[in-house]
């Protein structure tokens, strides 16, 4: 957050931002102090004329950095869903305080914005439907964005994940895709493919040995 001329005084004006009318900038001692959310304003029951200490001006302060802080957040899940880990790195990223991460994680809870199970469930559905890849891999992947070990394997475990039929239907699409190579090449080509996405070679191995119809 950017450094703001904070000191004692009396609050000279509370004029409205020309290009964000739920804004205001407040002016103390004829000086501009604080650009503020209209909220905070009429939360704090702010007007001109009233004394203000250091401390009051460094606590509406913190209060913007939390309203601006929960802003960021609320364009983040808007855009996808994210884990409370996920968010927080990326208030982190946009320079917000520990404290005001603190606060807006809290607001997020409490709004019911953040649900790492769900995320987590989502998160599975989504893999299955769009980008199939092994049991293993899905839940080291929930467990880098932040979900708990055990609640990633848990998610993991009640969907059911198929890893020889996934494999089975990802060889299929890839070998009806790459038919110029020799059968050799293919198969190697292949076997890389199939590691890529997580799968061990206990599977790799059988989805090899069944017979497939697109592999000449």
């Amino acid at each position: 957050m950017e450094e703001q001329n904070i000191r004692s005084g009396t609050i000279t004006a509370l004029d409205a931002q020309a290009r964000h009318a739920d804004r205001v900038n407040m002016a103390i001692d004829g000086e501009f102090a604080l650009g503020l959310s209209g909220v905070i304003v009429l939360e704090q029951g702010l007007y001109v004329g009233q004394e203000l200490t250091e401390a009051d001006l460094l606590h509406l302060r913190s209060l913007e950095e939390v309203a601006k802080a929960t802003e960021s957040a609320l364009r983040l899940v808007a855009h996808r869903a994210r884990t409370e880990v996920e968010l927080r790195r990326r208030l982190v990223r946009n320079g917000f305080s520990p404290e005001a991460i603190t606060a807006t994680i809290e607001r997020m809870h409490e709004w019911h914005y953040l649900d790492d199970e769900d995320f987590a469930r989502r998160f599975v559905e989504s893999r299955e439907g769009h980008r199939p890849r092994s049991a293993s891999m899905i839940r080291r992947e929930l467990v880098g964005k932040g979900v708990d070990v055990e609640m990633a394997g848990q998610v993991v475990d009640e969907a059911e994940i198929d890893d020889q039929a996934i494999a089975r239907e990802l060889a299929r699409k890839w070998l009806s895709q790459h038919t110029r190579d020799a059968e050799e090449v293919r198969r190697r080509k292949l076997i890389g493919f199939l590691q890529r996405r997580g799968f061990g070679w206990d599977v790799i191995r059988h989805v090899l040995d069944e017979p497939n119809e697109d592999a000449e």
